[in-house]
């Protein structure tokens, strides 16, 4: 168990020992993607997650993603990973071996952290094995997690190499009337949050780091079809009008929770789910291009992780770990 601890610290990256506000002289960032979906979804044994259980995936409706971002803000304390993953959540475990993966190959420079998060899609294939086909059988096929991981690394590691100098800008934007809060009390932030990177060599794209506050789940419990949710089309939106840039989309706080306007109609299955979750990213898409009032962000990078275990009392959860 120690060393199993040790090792967990080890490839989190603790970040910056000491925080430094002083300006480097640029900023310098990467992005790379790449499609998670396996060709054989019609034929292979896939279950969507976030729904139901035992809710075999039939059909694609758009692709998996691992999308990542490299900055560094030139001050010689390394470099700083964002990874968004189109998926509804991923263990600690499958996290750090994404990281060890990245940290072995030697392909990066110095690096002080890397983040990788979900995009909570309840429509992508199940990366966490509770939507199996009964509550006491894991959903998830190791085949497909294993290709997931070495191709998120990968994407990582052509983020670094990607890198270009250039600027940061911030923008944000009140969604109005885009977002519902399920259960009170009623609190979220209600801000759709931009960073602009803009590169010195204009032969390189630009890239948009977007962070929104809501379940990506607008495609329903009856759908059969691997999907990134609305965080697609909100990116489909943006690139297919915007032509020279790469988006990733960072979920913001969703707990509580938060979701789309017409959550209960999605719910209720009295909308077109499919039609909904297009219109629904098409809008997002929308304002994120419409930001137009940035302030530049000034090079300084500060960040720390610290593990933190907390004891499992609950004997379901215990016996969850023992029955693995």
């Amino acid at each position: 168990y120690l060393a199993d601890e040790e090792e967990a610290k080890e490839y989190m990256l603790s970040g910056d020992s000491s925080f430094d506000f002083s300006s480097g002289e640029h900023f310098t960032c990467g992005f790379s993607k790449t499609i998670l979906t396996p060709t054989d979804v019609k034929d292979n044994k896939y279950f969507i997650a976030g729904y139901n259980s035992n809710n075999k995936a039939e059909d694609v409706l758009d692709d998996m993603f691992a999308r990542a971002i490299f900055i560094d803000d030139n001050k010689d304390n390394g470099g700083v990973i964002f990874c968004s993953i189109d998926a509804v959540g991923m263990s600690r475990n499958d996290i750090n071996d994404i990281r060890k993966l990245v940290l072995q190959s030697n392909e990066i420079g110095k690096l002080k952290s890397i983040n990788i998060c979900c995009t909570h899609s309840h429509s992508a294939i199940d990366t966490q094995g509770l939507w199996g086909e009964k509550i006491y059988k894991s959903g998830r096929n190791e085949e497909f997690m294993n290709e997931l991981k070495k191709k998120t690394a990968t994407a990582i590691i052509e983020a670094f190499r990607n890198r270009a100098d250039g600027k940061l800008y911030f923008s944000k934007i009140e969604t109005e009337d885009l977002q519902y809060d399920c259960r009170t009390p009623e609190t979220y932030d209600r801000n759709l949050n931009r960073i602009h990177f803009v590169p010195d060599d204009k032969t390189k794209k630009e890239i948009f780091a977007v962070n929104f506050a809501s379940h990506a789940e607008l495609l329903g419990s009856k759908t059969k079809k691997v999907s990134a949710d609305f965080p697609c089309y909100m990116i489909k939106e943006i690139e297919e009008n915007h032509k020279n840039c790469e988006v990733i989309y960072l979920n913001g706080a969703i707990g509580g929770m938060i979701s789309a306007k017409e959550i209960k109609k999605v719910y209720r299955h009295e909308i077109d789910c499919e039609e909904y979750t297009k219109e629904f990213g098409k809008a997002l898409g929308e304002l994120v291009l419409s930001l137009n009032d940035e302030e530049e962000i000034e090079p300084i990078i500060n960040i720390k992780s610290k593990q933190i275990n907390v004891p499992a009392e609950n004997f379901v959860l215990i016996l969850a770990r023992l029955l693995k």
